[in-house]
């Protein structure tokens, strides 16, 4: 016997969607005679009813051992962002494939967070958090060991696969560990501070060992951070559902989880970002057949999906994504904003390492200290969107914080190409301690947004829309903004010396980025005007 839920928006401003949705809950009925299945544990949150200082600190671990997490995913980037070049020199990255070990993190991990998220749901937020903890600390290590530039690609694939376990359980944990309020804005917003603090770390550690002792080390002090994080998580974080492995949850396994809907996008935005990053290391291979094949084949793919998903909701099945849910103009500007947010912040940082590393011409420490006004502004962003979502308009947040962003690309577009007439603190400072305040409101908005749209049991999969977007935004923004440049940059070498060529290539970058933002100010006037305050509880 199946019991159904309806998704309904209980935020004053927010759309309804009841009606929209029927999802199938994912507890059995303990009152169906003919079911196997033994009774699940009601979850319920640990602040709940206990103030004692006992549950504030274990929810303070909680929170801790989550943003740590958090941290080591984006140490590594920031370890690539300064030197991948010296990186690629060592193991002999041939130039074709030389952003792939940056941008096919995200690749995978967007392909694979609507899995995770699911998986989530299924098996307990904290057993996929742990089992991704787990697989990421043993890939790090591989990404250390790896000898050559395919290895390395293939490790960091993994690695955002193991990304998109613990990612959609940790906004599970969060929701159901802090009731709506000021403590869960707290808890969201210090996750999306996580995410620039280890981008810092990430950049601070890369700069120093890479210049120093190798990049190999700093790969291997992660490894040994993430094992602590695992060991500690084991023991502290509690479980948040119970199952029996056997019939029963196999049966769920197949019958509540679109595995043909995962399948089918996963292989669509495989495809996609493929063809995008064999056409950005060699423009002229966008007529090659077998690019033009893939490209059709992915966009049939993005059809099917969609085909498939209206069919599995017509007849009540499982559906990865209802389409229904593309109706409410909250949640598609919700995902739309994670996805820009993302993709330009994503490539304002790319191209500002370039630029420092191959316009400026500074070793990987020395960029590293010039992001440092980014990762300080990104975690006031996030102190100060803590504080105030409860009392201002997220449409208010995200356009403003949307306008003061779109400074980065406008600043240095204007001034890339003639950088050595204006100074660090007149130019690049301004712009790097802007870049991060669009994508982290976003982010804490998106999060609190979303688990407002789906019921408790499906917060895996929320987070697992929210993460896709902002993943997928990563690997196709950085994708796309890098075949404009590099296809500006092959036209200017005829004409002009090779380092002016580059410039020009990350000019044309910087104003694509501006564009987008821009563009996403009227999205926020038009799609968000009706979100009103997420950050408020019931009773607010």
């Amino acid at each position: 016997m199946s019991s159904s839920t309806t998704v309904t928006t209980i935020e004053p401003g927010l759309s309804s969607i009841e009606g929209q949705i029927t999802l199938k809950a994912l507890e059995p009925s303990p009152n169906d005679p003919n079911s196997t299945a033994q009774p699940a544990k009601v979850e319920t949150s640990p602040l709940e009813g206990h103030e004692s200082a006992k549950f504030r600190l274990e929810t303070a671990i909680i929170l801790t051992l989550i943003s740590l997490m958090y941290i080591i995913a984006n140490i590594i980037s920031g370890i690539l962002a300064v030197g991948l070049p010296k990186i690629a020199d060592s193991i002999n990255i041939d130039e074709s494939i030389l952003l792939w070990p940056a941008s096919v993190y995200s690749l995978s991990c967007g392909c694979t967070l609507l899995l995770g998220g699911s998986l989530s749901d299924l098996f307990g937020a904290s057993r996929m958090y742990l089992l991704g903890s787990f697989l990421c600390m043993c890939l790090i290590l591989a990404c250390g060991l790896a000898r050559d530039g395919v290895q390395l690609i293939v490790f960091r694939a993994l690695q955002g696969v193991s990304a998109s376990l613990f990612l959609p359980a940790s906004v599970s944990i969060v929701t159901r560990t802090f009731p709506s309020g000021r403590l869960r804005n707290i808890a969201f917003a210090t996750l999306g501070g996580a995410q620039p603090l280890g981008f810092l770390l990430g950049l601070v550690i890369g700069g120093i060992l890479i210049d120093t002792i190798g990049w190999r080390v700093a790969m291997y002090v992660i490894t040994g951070l993430n094992a602590v994080v695992f060991v500690i998580s084991y023991f502290s974080l509690p479980l948040t559902g119970e199952y029996q492995f056997g019939d029963p949850i196999m049966h769920r396994m197949r019958s509540e989880v679109d595995w043909v809907g995962v399948a089918v996008i996963s292989a669509a935005f495989g495809m996609l970002s493929y063809v995008l990053s064999a056409i950005c290391s060699s423009p002229s291979s966008v007529s090659m057949p077998e690019n033009i094949s893939l490209l059709a084949i992915s966009l049939a793919l993005v059809v099917a999906f969609v085909l498939w998903e209206h069919f599995q909701e017509k007849r009540g099945c499982p559906a990865l994504i209802p389409n229904s849910i593309w109706k409410n103009p909250t949640f598609t500007s919700t995902c739309l904003m994670g996805f820009f947010a993302w993709a330009t912040a994503a490539t304002n940082q790319y191209f500002l390492a370039l630029f420092f590393e191959e316009i400026q011409g500074h070793s990987a420490l020395q960029t590293s200290l010039r992001f440092i006004p980014l990762v300080v502004g990104g975690v006031l962003t996030n102190i100060a969107t803590g504080a105030m979502v409860r009392h201002v308009r997220a449409d208010l947040l995200i356009g403003i914080s949307a306008i003061l962003s779109a400074g980065t690309p406008l600043i240095m577009a204007l001034i890339v190409a003639n950088h050595s007439e204006l100074s660090y603190w007149t130019a690049a400072f301004p712009a790097a301690a802007l870049s991060p305040i669009w994508a982290d409101v976003t982010l804490t908005i998106a999060n609190l947004v979303i688990t407002r749209l789906f019921p408790r049991s499906l917060h895996g999969l929320a987070g697992g829309v929210t993460n896709t977007c902002a993943q997928l935004g990563i690997s196709i923004g950085l994708n796309l903004t890098s075949l404009l440049a590099n296809v500006i940059t092959t036209k200017s070498r005829d004409k002009m010396a090779a380092t002016a060529a580059l410039a020009e290539g990350y000019e044309g970058a910087f104003w694509a980025s501006f564009a987008a933002t821009a563009a996403m100010v009227l999205l926020t006037a038009l799609g968000m005007r009706k979100v009103g305050k997420v950050g408020q509880t019931k009773e607010d």
